[in-house]
């Protein structure tokens, strides 16, 4: 007999078309849309979680890259082995932008435990934020 897979609300969060609220059965995917929203969560945000998160702000204008990616890592796999033990985290590899865009983009490579034959997922959590002249953050979106 074969189980069924686990439903799981679709983030971000939607009206299906058939009216109700969007899901999805893919594990994989529901693996992916966890990771991004510890990622896309800094700590102290959710107050009644004021652990969950990655404090990716902390780290926006470090100039090491190396330095940066280090510690992301190493932040993302405990909070990863805390909220989400169904991955083992390889790396997180903040995509430094050399523009003007206000967007960071961090790449995160995991291996699921369910299936660790498989080869290296990729979830990828980007974000943006408006600073304005004086250099104050005014909003930032995640996701």
């Amino acid at each position: 007999m074969r189980l069924r897979e686990p439903v799981a609300i679709d983030l971000p969060f939607r009206v299906g078309a058939d009216g109700g609220i969007a899901t999805t059965r893919d594990v994989g995917k529901q693996i992916r849309q966890r990771i991004v929203s510890i990622v896309g969560t800094e700590p102290g945000e959710r107050v009644m979680l004021s652990v969950f998160g990655v404090p990716v702000l902390h780290y926006v204008f470090e100039p090491s890259a190396d330095i940066v990616s280090n510690e992301l890592t190493e932040i993302t796999r405990k909070q990863m082995n805390m909220w989400e033990r169904g991955v083992i985290v390889n790396e997180v590899v903040p995509i430094p932008k050399r523009d003007e865009s206000a967007i960071a983009t961090i790449d995160i490579k995991y291996t699921r435990t369910d299936a660790p034959e498989s080869p290296i997922d990729l979830a990828r959590s980007v974000h943006s934020a408006s600073i304005d002249a004086r250099g104050r953050l005014k909003e930032v979106i995640r996701g």
